[in-house]
């Protein structure tokens, strides 16, 4: 499954990214795509508690995807594992280039 299958434009011109999340992982990065979740396979280093683990995520999308922090919000799946994020600012293709960069390709 290749990077622009998670990726769904919408009809504003922002995309939103399906994400399975690893809260309380030893490192943060892009492990590739879970092909059978469908999903951007994401550790983060923040615990799950208090909306860490959400805005920890949106803050290393955004670094990944070199665009300011508030241009990337959870926007389902707050209080889950799976996430639906709204990036604002770039194109679906540009997307798939950078988390391309940043997969660490481990196997999910």
């Amino acid at each position: 499954m290749e990077f622009a299958e998670v990726l769904h434009p919408t009809l504003d011109g922002a995309v939103l990214v399906a994400v399975h999340v690893q809260p309380g992982a030893s490192s943060a990065g892009i492990v590739g795509v879970d092909p059978w979740r469908r999903r951007l396979q994401v550790r983060v280093t923040a615990v799950a508690k208090e909306g860490r683990a959400n805005h920890a995520l949106c803050v290393h999308m955004a670094g990944w995807l070199r665009i300011p922090s508030a241009s990337v919000s959870v926007v389902e799946g707050a209080t889950s594992r799976s996430k639906r994020l709204r990036v604002e600012g770039l194109t679906p293709e540009s997307i798939a280039a950078l988390l391309s960069q940043h997969a660490s390709g481990d196997d999910a």
